[in-house]
């Protein structure tokens, strides 16, 4: 079997969904401003990039993430 990964990278320049909080990272600390670690921060939501959707998220008797099994997001895809 062959894995592809259809995983879009996150960047400042992905459209969020209307309204949403878009993505944002920030290096807060830079080795080339003398730190001696490079440290970032990260703000977006939870619907940036690509992501999977519980039943949860549209129904709010369905399963949250962390009850979905993992077979349900291996198989074809369409891309």
């Amino acid at each position: 079997m062959e894995i592809f990964d259809i995983s879009r990278a996150l960047s400042d320049e992905i459209a969020p969904w209307p309204g949403d909080t878009p993505f944002h990272f920030e290096l807060k600390w830079k080795m080339t401003e003398g730190a001696t670690v490079n440290v970032g921060a990260i703000k977006m939501s939870l619907h940036n990039g690509t992501h999977a959707d519980a039943a949860f998220h549209f129904d709010k008797s369905g399963d949250p993430i962390e009850r979905m099994p993992l077979d349900a997001y291996v198989g074809d895809a369409v891309v």
